[in-house]
């Protein structure tokens, strides 16, 4: 198989924000990877897994029968599950999530001078060409609506699974009675494809789909509550996924989202609102992607209180260290976290990045302990135009200070001139909203890289797309009259074996911070772990000339 493999079928939706009906919350998962006929896939039961641990440990749901995973997620077992054994356990005012993770596949038939297509699910014992061996969507829809649950969700990972939403309604107007949406109910569904497209198999969580992985992040940090009123409803979900999937996939997938049978356009809504430990790292996660120190400090405060041992917890409290630029402090934690074996996603730093940053870090504490002053130059953060020009980027006042503000997908980079009387060498650190390291030459001329911005000269940085959801980066421009090799040939990993950056090489170094936001045109929610783990690959976002420690251009 290669490492595209895809699946099959999809959704449509709409919704806003409510309280929790006083119901029970069950979740029931299918997940098959080993097919008897049909091509194997590989992270189908990893989703439908990972799908049960979210809800089940972190918003307390019940599993009131055990998952039906490969050999046993047959047309039969299936079957039963929803038309015997849920239709016997729920209870009017309960709230159901069904999950599948699997194939889908379409069929195609002529009728006259019409052309029908029709969604179907695959069990494992399908027969690649005995329809009667596979799952109508519409039959499936119709059984799973006809449960005695006031909300239903039913969410498809699987290649195009759009067309669980043909036929039924593709929008909604928006409720805004928390009481309605609790009170009415609701039957809706939420499709990794549309009905045309394959759903990727494998992204960039390690063991799921590109869209289970990004559901599981967007509700394990609260990225998901896109209007941050501590509730994610399924309407919130529905275009949280069709946005950041959409995004990630460059639009060769996107889930939709809607509703089905005897909808009456309530909303299941899972609650963020409390003080739990998951609750508290979700307010956590959003203040260090504002680079909030203030709202930060208690947080990390409570977590500790909580969970003084938690791999999130130290993690929260290594990012406080850097930014109160304690950096003993962070290389301390960064070291307990480094000798942890804890799961990909749990925290947004891979093991890999931790491992990198504990002699990265070590590495570049002189040059980030600089105090932070005005440079011999002058800099300015620019964005192109429509007209491809470039201008000088908008800035707002934060409580943070000055920061310049790029819109998602805009063009930027530095302008620079030179108003010292020597020769300037400049370079950048980029430290992201979630704490990897970039480093490397700021100029974009390669003369000027080697030899330094003769006195009087203007230049300007490396151009970078801005790519991300919202938050502020950290930068630091650091400036040099003399040609820094360590910072123009930095080490691409930690700089282990290599000399340390002496105190003499910092003589007459100077730092200069500077910090970028990326303003969405899409939403002002909060970056999911996954996206700011991987997002950060062409620049950054938006900058700030400020007293405080931050800087510059992010690059790849």
């Amino acid at each position: 198989m290669s490492d595209a493999l895809t699946r099959s079928v999809e959704s449509i939706p709409d919704a806003e924000t409510a309280p929790e009906s006083p119901g029970r919350n069950l979740v029931a998962v299918i997940g098959i990877d080993a097919y008897a006929y049909w091509p194997k896939l590989r992270n189908a039961v990893s989703d439908a897994l990972g799908v049960q641990k979210l809800f089940v440990e972190k918003f307390g749901f019940s599993m009131p029968f055990p998952p039906l995973l490969n050999a046993d997620a047959t047309l039969d077992n299936i079957a039963t599950l929803v038309t015997d054994q849920l239709a016997n356990t729920l209870q009017p005012r309960d709230n159901l999530i069904l999950f599948y993770a699997g194939h889908g596949h379409t069929r195609v038939s002529q009728i006259g001078a019409r052309q029908l297509e029709s969604g179907y699910l695959i069990p494992v014992d399908a027969k690649l060409e005995n329809w009667a061996d596979k799952i109508r969507t519409d039959d499936f829809l119709k059984d799973v609506s006809e449960l005695p649950a006031r909300h239903v969700l039913l969410i498809l990972d699987a290649c195009r699974s759009g067309f669980a939403l043909s036929g039924m309604n593709a929008f909604r107007s928006a409720v805004t009675f928390q009481e309605t949406l609790a009170r009415n109910l609701s039957r809706n569904v939420i499709s990794s494809a549309r009905r045309d497209e394959d759903a990727l198999d494998s992204g960039p969580l390690p063991q799921h789909s590109l869209f289970t992985g990004t559901l599981i992040e967007g509700l394990n940090w609260g990225a998901a509550d896109l209007d941050r009123n501590g509730l994610v409803t399924a309407y919130e979900l529905g275009l949280y996924l069709q946005q950041r999937v959409g995004q990630a996939s460059d639009s060769k997938q996107t889930p939709d989202f809607g509703s089905f049978h005897l909808d009456e356009r309530g909303e299941l809504v899972i609650s963020l609102r409390d003080d739990t430990f998951d609750a508290v790292k979700t307010r956590a996660f959003v203040a260090m992607l504002n680079h909030d120190v203030n709202a930060l400090t208690p947080l990390t405060q409570q977590l500790a209180a909580q969970r003084p041992d938690a791999v999130e917890t130290l993690y929260f409290q290594f990012r406080l260290r850097f930014m109160q630029n304690d950096y003993d402090g962070a290389i301390t934690l960064l070291n307990r976290l480094n000798g942890m074996d804890f799961d990909e996603g749990m925290i947004p730093l891979t093991r890999a990045d931790v491992d990198a940053l504990s002699a990265q870090l070590p590495y570049w504490k002189p040059l980030l302990e600089l105090a932070p002053t005005t440079l011999p130059t002058q800099l300015a953060l620019e964005i192109e135009n429509s007209s491809h020009a470039f201008e000088t980027a908008p800035r707002v006042a934060l409580d943070i200070g000055q920061v310049y503000q790029i819109h998602d997908g805009a063009v930027a980079r530095y302008a620079v001139k030179n108003t010292s009387g020597a020769r300037a060498h400049l370079y950048f650190i980029t430290i992201t909203p979630h704490g990897r390291m970039i480093v490397g030459p700021l100029l974009e001329d390669d003369t000027a890289r080697i030899e330094g911005l003769a006195s009087g000269a203007t230049g300007t940085g490396q151009k970078f797309s801005v790519k991300g959801l919202p938050s502020v980066i950290e930068n630091r421009i650091v400036y040099a009259p003399q040609r820094v090799s360590k910072l123009l040939f930095p080490a691409i990993v930690a700089a282990r074996g290599l000399d340390v950056i002496s105190p003499e090489m910092l003589v007459a170094v100077q730092m200069q911070s500077v910090l970028y936001q990326i303003v969405s045109s899409v939403s002002d929610s909060p970056l999911d772990a996954l996206t700011i783990r991987n997002a950060y690959g062409n620049l950054v976002l938006s900058a700030e000339e400020s007293n405080s420690a931050t800087e510059t251009d992010a690059d790849n």
